[in-house]
């Protein structure tokens, strides 16, 4: 993946959704959802166009993850970041912390090799480890948001 920068966000922070993994997504959080969506357009268009994610003109975005692997032209992976994870203050609200967590969790899964909820011995998905992940990922949003006064009150 080409390096760029992201315009125009007001704070970044990362999170771990397993301290022994390594592995990391950067969180991204926009003062409006405007400010997000022309963020992700300008990253799409940084991409070369067969590697281009989708044209982002939904008014109603009210975040978004995408994937993320740093590796060399061997295909080495350098970096432990899995995904980017983009928010606006305004949507700071639990369904959507927790609705782009989600995301986040599969990402982190398929980052570690990891197939889309893979049956356990019994027959049952490994739902209780996405759902860790998830419970990780979105209180350490919401901690740091809330700590940086970013959380919408009322």
């Amino acid at each position: 993946m080409p390096r760029f920068t992201i315009p125009d966000y007001r704070f970044k922070f990362r999170v771990y959704p397993s301290s022994a993994s390594g592995l990391f997504a950067k969180v991204y959080v926009f003062d409006t959802f405007r400010a997000m969506r022309d963020a992700i357009r300008h990253i799409d268009q940084a991409l070369p166009a067969g590697r281009r994610w989708r044209t982002v003109d939904r008014r109603r975005l009210g975040g978004q993850v995408t994937r993320v692997t740093h590796a060399d032209a061997d295909g080495r992976i350098l970096s432990g970041e899995f995904a980017l994870i983009y928010l606006a203050r305004p949507g700071l609200r639990m369904g959507i912390i927790t609705h782009e967590s989600v995301h986040a969790g599969l990402a982190w899964m398929l980052r570690r090799g990891v197939k889309m909820l893979p049956l356990t011995d019994d027959g049952k998905p490994h739902e209780e480890q996405l759902a860790s992940v998830v419970d990780s990922i979105a209180r350490q949003i919401v901690t740091r948001c809330d700590a940086e006064g970013l959380i919408p009150r009322g």
